[in-house]
């Protein structure tokens, strides 16, 4: 995304430069929680047995709300996970999107050139034919400008040749 960002108009860099800021700063808060979920799935007690509760000193109903909190606490563990490979499969697919847009910006830019390639390539060609023809126009005049001068030559040496 950092690229695409610097290859936008001046004019909505700002914005963009901003919204990728904003994506980064949430997917580290969003990373820091993970890490932070796992390390107290990893760090926390289970009290699974009754003795241990009653070594400790706990009452059943503080029990059962540990036992809720631990459950909670490892559905949450668990959503966390499914949201960070969520984030990993979107970041990967970004990335692929990304590259296939970048493949299509080249392709599309080869394209103009060759279309202004051949742009220019026909305006030289009709340049040229226009050329010929005017050219072709002026010896058509021209000939016919020959031509009506010597029939007028020849007019006029046939009417001095018969009027002596």
């Amino acid at each position: 995304m950092d690229f695409e960002v610097r290859e936008v108009e001046i004019s909505k860099h700002q914005r963009w430069k901003t919204k990728l800021d904003c994506y980064r700063a949430e997917l580290k808060r969003l990373t820091l929680e993970y890490i932070k979920a796992r390390s107290i799935k990893q760090g926390s007690f289970n009290y699974e047995s009754q003795e241990e509760f009653e070594d400790i000193g706990i009452s059943e109903n503080q029990k059962q709300k540990l036992l809720d909190n631990s459950e909670r606490i490892e559905r949450t563990g668990k959503r966390l996970e499914d949201g960070y490979r969520v984030i990993l499969e979107t970041q990967e697919i970004g990335t692929q999107v990304l590259q296939n847009l970048s493949e299509q910006r080249e392709t599309i830019q080869r394209s103009r050139d060759r279309l202004r390639s051949t742009n220019e390539d026909l305006s030289n060609s009709s340049r040229i034919t226009n050329t010929m023809i005017m050219r072709s126009i002026q010896q058509k005049i021209i000939f016919l400008i020959v031509g009506a001068c010597f029939v007028i030559a020849i007019s006029f040496g046939l009417y001095l040749g018969f009027s002596k």
